[in-house]
């Protein structure tokens, strides 16, 4: 199924390129990080180097066509959307309200597409409480780890190979096996 990931600001700031990571899923990024990340171009640290080259990665997508509409990122099918947020600013606008505009309306944002998408949607945020916050008001909020690796892909140094009893044999005999065409050993690699 289709998910939708929200970013919040922190995310981009982190990892310029974060919306290619999703594969064929959405990205949708609200006006207000790209207000916020335009604070931080000036920077000389990686958190401006990342809002700089999120910027210019923004422009080349611009030149493909309508970020409102959605560009596509990916031979997969993922697309980046940019949300004006029109509705939430106008609302949140006449309200005071506890904490940042700006992750309000990131909040109000994605309750919104909640209400109108089908499919799931995800906010992605590396604020713990800003993740707290969004999942009081039932939105799935998760921590971008661009690093997270599944267990089980890695490669466990154990190569398994079917073999005749007269080889197993040879093998107690002789305290060696040659296995030029049967098995591509890796250096150090166990075999079972």
């Amino acid at each position: 199924m289709k998910k939708t990931f929200v970013l919040d600001t922190n995310v981009i700031l982190f990892d310029a390129l974060a919306p290619l990571k999703f594969r064929d899923n959405d990205v949708l990024i609200c006006i207000t990080v790209l207000e916020e990340i335009d604070k931080f171009k000036r920077d000389m640290s990686e958190v401006g180097r990342n809002a700089r080259q999120f910027s210019r990665f923004l422009d080349d997508l611009r030149k493909k066509g309508s970020l409102l509409e959605g560009v596509s990122l990916s031979k997969e099918g993922g697309r980046l959307f940019v949300d004006l947020a029109k509705e939430e600013y106008e609302h949140l606008s006449r309200r005071r309200l506890m904490g940042d505009l700006a992750d309000q309306i990131m909040l109000e944002v994605t309750l919104r597409l909640m209400k109108q998408k089908k499919g799931e949607i995800i906010f992605l945020s590396k604020d713990t409480n800003l993740r707290v916050r969004a999942d009081t008001l039932g939105i799935c909020a998760e921590d971008f780890e661009p690093e997270r690796l599944d267990i089980e892909a890695l490669y466990s140094g154990v190569g398994e190979l079917m073999v005749r009893g007269q080889v197993i044999d040879k093998f107690f005999q002789e305290r060696r096996l040659d296995f030029k065409d049967e098995f591509k050993a890796k250096p150090n690699q166990f075999v079972v």
